[in-house]
Order: C-alpha cells, then structure tokens, then sequence
C-alpha cells in the first residue's frame, strides 16, 4: 500500500483556517481523501503559528479519526520533563489505538528557550541528556544522517499499541 502524508505547518497557510476546528476539520477531509499520515509542528513562541502544543492537538485528531496516522514533528526534546512526557505519550497512543508517531529534536527557535528560561545554547547538551532519558524508558530505531559535515540524526518513534510501557516497539521508517 502507498502511503501519502501531509505536514500541517503550524503557520497559517489558509485563509479558510481560522481556528483549531478548522484544522481538525481539514484532518478528517484529508483521512477521507485517502490520506494515511499527518504530521504536526509546534513552536511556542511565533505569533504567526497557530498550534504551540502538537500533543494537545494530536489528542483532538486522534479522538476524531479512525485511519490517518498523526506525527509529532518535533518534539523539542529540551522542553519536556522526559518522565511526564512519555507518560502524555502512552496516553496518545491509547486513544489513537497505535496510530501515534513522533520525532524528536533539540528545537529551534531561540524565543522558544528563553520562554521557558532556557539556554539556547545549551540546548544540544539538554537534547542529548533528554534522548538518553528517552532511550532509557523507550525501545527506538535511529537514523543518522550526514548534513553540512555534521552528524545530525533525527528520531521518528513508534509507540506499541499492546505494550504500553514499552511504547515503541520497532521504530517507524
């Protein structure tokens, strides 16, 4: 089966878009499409975007559909309290009946960090921390990639439906 998926820009792209019901909406117009994943960003802090929490509004995609698969893209890592985290995730995965994904990362705007009085600069080291964290309460599969001579890797998870707290199994790819 091909898959073909969306990533809702957390910036208005729409002009019908007005609130997060609309947003939801187009998520049911696009699993009726056909459509097999939706992907979802975050930021906190940019005025222009619409969505600052994507596991809030993930919970509301999930509750009203039945196929699409929802990805949190990203998670900043730096953000979250790890423990609590996974336990908002186990709660996802339940409620989408194994239909959640989610990558991770350190994030990116600056503004974002000072929000939440942290060092955007220290960001790489409280990503690193956190993933291990992560690592340690989560079974993934990693991919690495080479970009500008460095070695950044990016996550995508994929929770268990039956094993909770494993909540993830074998890694989406």
């Amino acid at each position: 089966m091909n898959e073909i998926g969306l990533f809702i820009i957390p910036i208005k792209f729409d002009s019908s878009i007005k609130t997060y019901n609309d947003y939801l909406d187009l998520a049911c117009e696009l699993e009726n499409y056909g459509y097999t994943n939706l992907y979802i960003g975050e930021h906190l802090t940019d005025k222009r975007e619409d969505i600052q929490s994507s596991i809030v509004f993930a919970s509301a995609i999930l509750a009203r559909t039945k196929r699409i698969k929802v990805g949190l893209s990203v998670l900043a890592l730096p953000h979250y309290n790890i423990k609590l985290l996974v336990k908002q995730l186990e709660d996802l995965q339940k409620l989408g009946n194994g239909r959640l994904m989610i990558g991770v990362g350190p994030g990116a705007l600056e503004s974002d960090a000072n929000y939440l009085g942290i060092n955007h600069k220290n960001r790489p080291e409280i990503f690193s921390k956190n993933f291990s964290d992560l690592k340690n309460q989560l079974s993934i599969s990693q991919v690495f990639k080479n970009f500008d001579n460095r070695n950044i890797f990016s996550t995508i998870l994929s929770p268990s439906p039956l094993k909770v707290s494993k909540l993830i199994q074998e890694g989406y790819s």
